[in-house]
């Protein structure tokens, strides 16, 4: 860092160390203050790469039944009116509009969910490390 330091503060002043002394130091002064800003953003830069690589994503774990059975992550109020819907849906007494408005607005909210496939596409090849935790509800 320091070598860095001194290779920019070069560009401005080629041979510093020949400055008169008040000049000397202030040179040195303003080196030392790159050398801080170099350290503080390289230590950000790989504070944000390491949370690049952790990912966490908070939901309720949601199956969707189709051909083949896909995962999504809902909010606790999405999931709970996707789980009223459905059932809904189930009931025998529906109009076919009341059907395609169910249908309509499971549509959406599966949208707005996270699918877990999609999600761990992104990581395909990668070395990865899973957790799940299961977070009690809170009553």
């Amino acid at each position: 860092m320091e070598k860095l330091a001194d290779e920019i503060i070069r560009v401005e002043y080629p041979t510093y160390e020949q400055a008169i002394p008040g000049l000397r130091e202030a040179i040195i002064r303003k080196k030392w203050r790159i050398k801080q800003i170099l350290e503080r953003y390289i230590k950000q830069t790989a504070e944000v790469e390491e949370a690049k690589k952790k990912r966490v994503l908070e939901g309720r774990l949601v199956c969707i039944p189709y051909g083949g059975d896909g995962w999504v992550l809902f909010s606790d109020d999405s999931a709970k009116e996707y789980h009223e819907l459905r059932k809904k849906l189930r009931s025998k007494n529906l109009t076919e509009e009341e059907i395609d408005v169910c249908d309509r607005r499971l549509w959406e909210i599966e949208r707005e969910g996270k699918w877990i496939d999609e999600v761990l596409g992104d990581l395909e090849g990668k070395e990865v490390r899973i957790t799940v935790e299961v977070v009690e509800d809170e009553k």
